[in-house]
């Protein structure tokens, strides 16, 4: 339905009609979510510090650690969670959660690309006068014989 000049269809806001006041602004962060829950369910607050703490541990556990990380019913779901994605990961060959988790710690690699022509000559040839007046020459001949 296109709008129309006039058009009464909805409810529009105004200054008297406004959302309610809990879906006022932005949704939080899921990880702010996360840090309530926590501070709630377990009387924690999490730093910053801390989270990389948790984190760090999980990635030092061996496998049959994550497993009972998993199959524990009394720990934080983000811990479970991290636990899962790398069980997952390691039994389908991948690496990407580590990769992940390694980038957050680390920041991500500089990656380096170097450009060069075939068998690392430069891109582009230093042609010698002689050379650029040939190959002009040759251009010429190939572009007026075409017509």
């Amino acid at each position: 339905m296109k709008f129309a000049k006039g058009n009464k269809l909805g409810n529009r806001f105004s200054s008297e009609n406004q959302p309610p006041k809990e879906r006022v602004g932005r949704k939080p962060k899921a990880i702010k979510q996360l840090e309530a829950i926590v501070k709630e369910k377990f009387g924690i607050s999490l730093t910053k510090d801390d989270k990389y703490q948790i984190l760090e541990w999980i990635l030092e556990r061996s496998a049959d650690d994550l497993n009972n990380i998993i199959n524990n019913k009394t720990l934080p779901i983000f811990i479970v969670n991290i636990a899962r994605a790398i069980v997952t990961d390691s039994k389908k060959g991948r690496t990407n959660t580590v990769e992940m988790l390694f980038d957050r710690f680390f920041g991500k690699a500089i990656q380096v690309q170097e450009l060069t022509g075939k068998n690392g000559a430069p891109l582009v040839q230093q042609l010698s006068d002689e050379e650029l007046e040939k190959r002009i020459k040759r251009f010429s001949e190939i572009v007026n014989n075409g017509k």
